[in-house]
């Protein structure tokens, strides 16, 4: 366009005489469309067609995304360093009940198996936050039996875990813990451990849209 106007929660990202970015249709990620604009003059705002993403030669994690969100301190700990500042116990257990949930998805359904090859697997990070084989054990069987239990796994047809996803006209590149299929068209399917927060959803969200940029009709 010749000229481009941010409005609304938009204008905070700031815009300048050439700066870089894309204009993206919102139904490219699955959401209704908005008010059609002229091509050669465009507002971005809550009821436009298409929202703006600067500078989207610069990928960013839906991580950091969607930490920025809710602590904007974490973020930049994860984007410069990779840490969140989390409990160290916290991070080695939500590790190992990742692994739990890839040998669920591959098909394992031996509680005790699951669990013990989980703690094998993260054997190092776990010894470096101090968690012992036995507590480990204890909880990821207890992990285990509740994704087993989950109502949605016996509908799950296939699954690919650590599926890396981009989105060059979103900017962003990630790795969602697995995208599934129930029938209805992939999905991401995301692990968290901890309390339920926003940023939680946000990041499950993006993910989403990546995935139905890079499937178009097939994904949800």
């Amino acid at each position: 366009p010749r000229e481009l106007r941010l409005k609304g929660v938009w204008a905070h990202g700031g815009l300048e005489p050439g700066d870089r970015g894309h204009l993206v249709p919102w139904a490219l990620v699955g959401a209704p469309a908005g008010e059609r604009r002229d091509d050669d003059d465009w507002t971005v705002d809550a009821r436009g067609d298409r929202f703006w993403v600067h500078s989207p030669e610069v990928f960013v994690a839906p991580t950091a995304v969607a930490a920025a969100a809710g602590c904007e301190r974490r973020a930049w700990l994860q984007t410069t360093s990779g840490s969140s500042g989390g409990a160290s116990e916290a991070m080695a257990l939500g590790s190992a009940k990742h692994a739990c949930l890839e040998r669920i998805l591959a098909g394992d359904r031996d509680v005790a198996a699951v669990a013990s090859a989980a703690v094998k697997a993260k054997a190092p990070d776990l010894f470096a936050a101090k968690v012992s084989d036995a507590k480990a054990k204890r909880l990821c069987a207890e992990f285990a039996q509740q994704a087993l239990s989950w109502p949605p796994l016996a509908s799950i047809t296939s699954a690919a875990p650590e599926q890396p996803l981009w989105a060059p006209a979103l900017g962003l590149y990630g790795v969602a813990d697995a995208v599934v299929d129930a029938g209805r068209g992939a999905a991401p399917l995301e692990l968290k451990t901890g309390r339920p927060r926003m940023d939680h959803e946000a990041q499950t969200a993006l993910y989403v849209a990546m995935l139905r940029q890079a499937r178009p009709g097939t994904a949800r």
